[in-house]
């Protein structure tokens, strides 16, 4: 099962909030590896970083949290999966072209469910409605958690 996370939900993997218990739930009905992107790296850490300025985490938890992913990636929980960013963002706009009238998504939703198309994911995992909205859309099995 090929399965595709946004970046909230993982955030929640990681760093416990209101969303957590819903996230482990749901990761541990799959029993499968999330993919990881470089995009999703970027965007954790600069989540991480954003719940330290916020005051919503301390420094200690960032770092802790950002050790558990490099973890989990040795051990097989997450697996990196690289992709070709022209594709990436050729896919984002015929996405955008086709569907951002209608759902009014952001740009890196946009990008989020395009990585997911162009890895062949069969599930997007997101704690966004209108995300998933789009994701179903295009012919993901979503899974929206609230």
């Amino acid at each position: 099962m090929n399965i595709y996370p946004d970046t909230s939900f993982l955030f929640s993997l990681y760093v416990a909030d209101a969303n957590t218990p819903s996230a482990l739930s749901i990761h541990q009905s799959f029993n499968s590896a999330l993919a990881l992107t470089a995009f999703h790296r970027v965007e954790l850490r600069n989540a991480f970083c954003l719940a330290v300025f916020r005051k919503q985490i301390t420094q200690t938890i960032a770092d802790s949290a950002w050790q558990n992913i490099e973890t989990d990636l040795q051990n097989g929980v997450l697996y990196f999966k690289a992709v070709i960013w022209t594709d990436v963002l050729k896919e984002a706009e015929n996405i955008v072209k086709q569907y951002s009238a209608i759902y009014g998504n952001r740009s890196l939703d946009v990008l989020h469910v395009a990585s997911a198309t162009i890895l062949g994911a069969s599930h997007f995992i997101t704690f966004d409605t209108r995300q998933a909205n789009l994701a179903s859309k295009i012919g993901f099995r979503t899974h929206t958690v609230k």
